[in-house]
């Protein structure tokens, strides 16, 4: 793919895709005047020689309340009342794995690492908004471990084989059904629709990803937009940062040494297991269940495929209307142009991870819009992502993986570690794929030496 650099404020920056160029130059931040030159090239020529002018998107009507899509699995906890939403615009240019993995009462979902774990759960729904460009998994704290917590993750990609529509009635049904939203987002956001076709090709037509995004669970209230705002802000990588630091002495005392004994107690077959099989040490195993959802008590109450979409279709306006309000004169706040290259990337990672979430959807037969996770999009014990899910593991021996039964959760954190460089690199290398945060990495290694100095013996 070529790079270019290009001319902004008396300098030359980049190199940068082609990609990135047009981002630029769709948010403002850059014109059609701007000089670029390719890598490698001797000359200089104005941006719209290449990156064509392109029509502004027309904005879309308000849509009417639509009905309650069809309630496949049981939610966990009460949906926020919809106000309404109007998906943001971009800002104005200047010129047995059997696949799936069984969720909750038995219904079959894919996961993959994931982002927030029990700071996320807690605080933020968890984000893996700002893991990094897929392939790449999430963390369990924050948007931060999903790219940068969405920008630096290990999300990895899908392992979904080829999809059967004799399988899959109820997806049949959807996609072959007349759109519910007033919005077509494949129309209006054709770029990031074919991101994620681009990841389904091998299970929908682009008519019937159309007709399963261009329904009204497209749309999204306030209880998501609000996670997104976070996500888009210019200060949310230092907010998570410190985050992190807060949260070491909550998830690292004494009441959660005790927490890890008592659950080594209870599960201590099934960790011995995992440790034989993949040669984690059970202190590390329970260090990032502990850092995840605190043993399983916080798994996140956002819709995961509403936290993709908005990633996906709402952040360019999200982030406009940021800069438009003056967020970038925070304190610490972060330039708009490093943020809109982290916007590049969470896009792509939801793109992949929404891919995987349809797919498996589609294999499995259930309903893609009411799984339930961490605002992250992470879903289960172990917060994994949809396009990680190849690292999950079947701890219990019944031929499926459940990211809520506890054995395949503790047998699934052990699988990623290991293929993860923890017996090649060590245990901090792999805490790090699982979530690039730094603080991360060490409070999950705090939790492990403070219960082996606290007497866990094996």
């Amino acid at each position: 793919m070529s790079e270019f650099y290009y001319r902004h404020d008396n300098a030359t920056k980049g190199p940068v895709t082609l990609t990135e160029l047009a981002e630029l130059k769709k948010n403002g931040i850059i014109s059609s005047e701007n000089l670029v030159a390719r890598v490698g090239a001797t000359t200089w020529e104005p941006l719209k020689n290449v990156v064509p002018e392109a029509p502004l998107p027309v904005k879309p009507p308000v849509p009417s309340p639509p009905p309650r899509t069809l309630n496949l699995i049981k939610e966990a906890t009460p949906q926020p009342v919809p106000i309404q939403p109007v998906p943001f615009q971009p800002a104005p240019t200047k010129g047995s794995l059997p696949i799936g993995l069984i969720i909750g009462i038995g219904l079959v979902a894919l996961l993959a690492v994931g982002v927030g774990g029990f700071f996320a759960a807690t605080y933020f729904g968890n984000s893996g908004a700002d893991k990094g460009i897929l392939p790449s998994t999430s963390t369990p704290t924050s948007e931060l471990r999903a790219a940068s917590n969405t920008e630096g993750m290990a999300a990895t990609s899908s392992a979904v084989d080829p999809v059967s529509r004799e399988q899959s009635e109820f997806l049949n049904q959807l996609v072959n059904a007349q759109p519910t939203s007033s919005v077509d987002f494949a129309q209006q956001y054709p770029e990031e629709f074919e991101l994620v076709y681009q990841n389904v090709s091998d299970a929908f037509t682009r008519e019937e990803l159309a007709n399963m995004i261009n329904r009204q669970p497209s749309e999204l209230d306030e209880f998501h937009l609000k996670k997104l705002r976070f996500t888009a802000s210019p200060v949310s990588v230092k907010a998570q940062k410190q985050e992190h630091k807060d949260f070491v002495p909550i998830l690292v005392n004494d009441k959660t040494v005790n927490q890890g004994l008592e659950f080594f107690n209870k599960y201590q077959t099934t960790l011995r297991t995992a440790m034989q099989s993949s040669g984690v040490r059970i202190e590390d195993i329970l260090g990032v269940i502990n850092w995840e959802s605190k043993f399983g008590k916080y798994l996140g109450e956002y819709q995961v495929y509403k936290v993709f979409v908005g990633n996906l279709f709402y952040l360019s306006g999200i982030e406009a209307e940021l800069y438009a309000n003056g967020d970038y004169n925070q304190e610490e706040a972060m330039t708009r142009e490093i943020n809109l290259k982290r916007m590049i990337k969470i896009k792509k990672r939801a793109a992949g991870n929404l891919g995987a979430l349809l797919k498996v959807a589609r294999k499995s037969n259930f309903n893609p819009y009411e799984i339930q996770g961490s605002w992250g999009g992470a879903i289960g014990i172990p917060q994994f992502m949809p396009a990680s899910m190849e690292f999950a593991a079947d701890g219990d021996g019944d031929g499926k993986i459940d990211l809520n039964n506890m054995d395949d959760a503790i047998a699934s954190v052990a699988s990623f570690l290991q293929q993860h460089d923890y017996a090649t690199k060590g245990r901090h290398t792999a805490f790090m794929r699982y979530n690039p945060e730094e603080m991360y990495a060490r409070g999950v290694e705090l939790y492990s030496d403070k219960i082996i100095a606290a007497g866990l013996t094996y």
